[in-house]
């Protein structure tokens, strides 16, 4: 799955709305984006999601829909 894929599909479902997909895009919510990414992951056989930062907690939810097979997030804790 390529990673830009379903951020396209949701700002082209957006950009719809909004005179320029840019502005969609900052309209987006958290759960939208998760719902686009499931869109494309129920397609797949159940697969890793591998997710960083904000993709590792996106992992976290599509592994608690059970849309995953296994979920590894990297959320690297900050260094000071």
């Amino acid at each position: 799955m390529r990673h830009h894929g379903p951020i396209k599909m949701a700002a082209r479902r957006v950009g719809s709305k909004h005179p320029s997909a840019t502005q969609g895009l900052t309209k987006l919510t958290l759960s939208e984006v998760v719902d686009s990414y499931a869109t494309v992951i129920k397609i797949q056989e159940k697969t890793i999601v591998i997710g960083h930062l904000l993709g590792g907690l996106m992992t976290q939810i599509i592994v608690n829909r059970d849309l995953a097979a296994a979920g590894l997030p990297f959320i690297v804790p900050h260094w000071e």
